[in-house]
This record gives structure tokens, C-alpha cells and sequence, in this order.
């Protein structure tokens, strides 16, 4: 159960950092699709364990990737086994 806790912890993070965002120029109001130049990293800790993730950011239409590494805080030994599922939830609609 600690798992589940701790991986949706960090998926929400994900969500409400990843964005994509308009700016205004001189030019006039236009989008960036940053998705390929940025990268998030983020990290979480529990009171066992510590993830480390970096997340290209969620862009409708476009793929992204989460590569997360999950460690034991007592001797920082990466987890060897184990799954992870990952949900975006938007109203009630919903990709697992």
C-alpha cells in the first residue's frame, strides 16, 4: 500500500508541473511546444523510500516519457522488482 501512495504522489506532481504555456510578443500571442527541449525532474521521499523522476512534459497528441528510479532511503540500493502504474485522470475521463 505504501507504493501505490508513494507512485501517486509523484504522478500528481508530474500532472501539475507539466504544462504547456503561451507567450506574448511583439509578433502577437503564439504557443511554444517545449516538449522537446524540456525536461522535468522531480523528487519525493517517503519515510522509505526516495524517487527520483524526469518527465517530458504532457502535450495533447504527443507522447511523453517518465523515467523514474525508486531507491531505498537506508542504503540508497535502487528497487530491483516491482510495477508501477501510472493514471492521468482529467474529470472523469482517464488513461492508465
Amino acid at each position: 500500500m505504501k507504493y501505490k501512495v508513494f507512485i501517486t504522489a509523484i504522478s500528481i506532481a508530474i500532472l501539475l508541473v507539466s504544462c504547456t504555456h503561451t507567450h506574448t510578443h511583439a509578433t502577437g500571442a503564439h504557443d511554444h511546444d517545449h516538449a522537446h527541449d524540456e525536461t522535468l525532474q522531480l523528487t519525493a521521499y517517503s519515510a522509505d523510500f526516495e524517487v527520483f523522476a524526469e518527465a517530458t512534459p504532457f502535450v495533447v497528441g504527443q507522447p511523453s516519457d517518465i523515467l523514474a528510479h525508486f531507491s531505498y532511503l537506508e542504503n540508497f540500493k535502487p528497487l530491483e522488482e516491482g510495477s508501477v502504474t501510472a493514471s492521468l485522470v482529467i474529470g472523469l475521463s482517464n488513461i492508465r
